[in-house]
């Protein structure tokens, strides 16, 4: 995890922790959700095995210590002897063996594929955390959609209300006809409905927040009035061009590397194949002490006791080669080298695909920061429509139907602007995340643009 990043989480963490705030910023948001959200926190899990894995291929190269003990009891009985009608013996034995591995080549590319699989978890992880930040942002710029979207039905509303108030006292004292107070009802009716729907769409969106941050009291902050309002208040795009995006995402996407790192593990795969016929040479001892212990019934003697004792140790090279396994090792060789020959084909896939989500995320912000400036002329050209048709509808020259439809242009594009708007922060960490490219930086400056929500 990057320095400036893991400063600004833990910053964050405290400030949620000290205070018991409600989460709002953006940074406040995934400061919890890298607390709670099940899928990070299962990938980190899973990261933090990987190591024990490479020490287990290591403990191959390593000296192997064992322990050995025995004790055996033994009893005879000789009616016809002469000399012993009985006999009863008990051994004792204990033994410490010792071996270290000389020469295994199959044992040490083990290990390379271990540290290569290390090689691989990194690369997941980080993948992990940047799928963690744009859901976060996702869910986050969904639910200021959506509150977006019931205010702007609140507003007109309001104003399909008004205007049928306006339209009930023309008819009332004989300026207009039914028809336009009952156009008007049943705007109102309608905007009625999809406000019910609206609010039914914030609370599911609220609850997506939710469960990504374990908090069911969020409140985002929303878009400062004067952010993308112009050129100059757009997320500046650097690079500048989807070539150089491209050549960016190919460098640092984690799904780029995670193939390429699949590739070589792979490459490691054959190499271990064909190591399985090569020789191996290891060192070996053992030292040992036993201990007999017996005693014999002698005709006209009694028992008669007895015991010895002894030490034994060994030295040696132990040499090993496989000479045939029946086919074994063969079809394992093809076996890797087929699946070497896979792994490289979905390495090329998925650099196109990383390629191809690069170049269309690119298009994709350059087409919403477009649409929120024509917007932002659209709402002026709507409000100018909208003054003109109540003008027009007091001189009589307009029908309320007229002005309710220039009412709902005004709101409907004010709401789209507003989308627009939250698109392109999207947008912006969109591209930021099929490049693999997303930063703390980021995330600050879409802090920028946004603000405490007004209570």
């Amino acid at each position: 995890m990057p320095t400036a990043w893991r400063r600004g989480v833990l910053a964050a963490a405290v400030l949620l922790a000290a205070g018991g705030a409600q989460a709002q910023s953006l940074h406040e948001v995934l400061a919890q959700a890298l607390q709670s959200d099940a899928t990070w926190r299962a990938a980190q899990a899973q990261a933090a095995s990987v190591p024990y894995k490479v020490e287990q291929a290591r403990a191959a190269l390593r000296p192997q210590l064992g322990l050995t003990g025995s004790a055996t009891v033994q009893a005879a009985e000789t009616p016809d002897s002469q000399t012993a009608k009985s006999a009863q013996k008990l051994g004792l034995a204990l033994g410490v063996s010792a071996q270290q591995s000389l020469y295994n080549r199959a044992s040490s590319l083990t290990v390379e594929k271990a540290q290569r699989g290390q090689d691989i978890a990194r690369a997941t992880l980080e993948a992990a955390r940047q799928d963690l930040i744009q859901r976060v942002s996702q869910a986050y710029f969904d639910v200021l959609t959506a509150q977006s979207a019931v205010r702007a039905l609140e507003s007109a509303l309001d104003a399909a209300q008004g205007q049928l108030k306006f339209a009930t006292r023309n008819f009332e004292v004989g300026n207009a006809t039914v028809t336009d107070s009952r156009q008007a009802q049943a705007q109102v009716d309608v905007l009625q409905a999809q406000l019910l729907s609206a609010r039914n769409t914030v609370q599911t969106r609220q609850l997506a927040l939710a469960q990504i941050t374990g908090q069911a009291d969020v409140t985002p902050w929303e878009l400062k009035p004067t952010a993308l309002a112009d050129k100059n208040s757009m997320l500046a795009v650097r690079p500048e061009t989807v070539d150089e995006w491209v050549a960016l995402a190919e460098s640092l996407s984690p799904a780029v590397q995670q193939a390429a790192l699949a590739a070589q593990s792979a490459e490691l795969d054959v190499a271990l194949a064909r190591a399985q016929d090569a020789p191996t040479l290891a060192l070996v001892g053992q030292v040992g002490v036993a201990r007999d212990q017996s005693r014999s019934r002698v005709p006209g003697a009694g028992w008669v006791s007895g015991s010895a004792r002894s030490g034994t140790g060994q030295v040696g090279v132990n040499f090993n080669m496989p000479l045939y396994t029946g086919g074994l090792n063969d079809n394992r060789l093809r076996e890797t080298l087929a699946l070497l020959d896979a792994a490289r084909q979905q390495q090329e896939a998925a650099r196109r695909s990383v390629t191809q989500a690069t170049r269309t995320a690119f298009y994709t912000l350059r087409s919403t920061q477009a649409q929120a400036l024509a917007l932002r002329t659209a709402v002026s050209s709507a409000e100018l429509l909208l003054k003109a048709a109540r003008l027009g509808y007091e001189v009589g020259m307009n029908t309320s139907l007229d002005v309710l439809n220039a009412q709902n242009q005004v709101y409907q594009t004010r709401r789209d602007l507003d989308q627009a708007r939250y698109g392109a922060l999207s947008a912006y960490l969109g591209l930021r995340r099929a490049a693999g490219a997303i930063t703390d930086q980021d995330l600050a400056e879409l802090d920028d643009r946004l603000q405490p929500a007004k209570p």
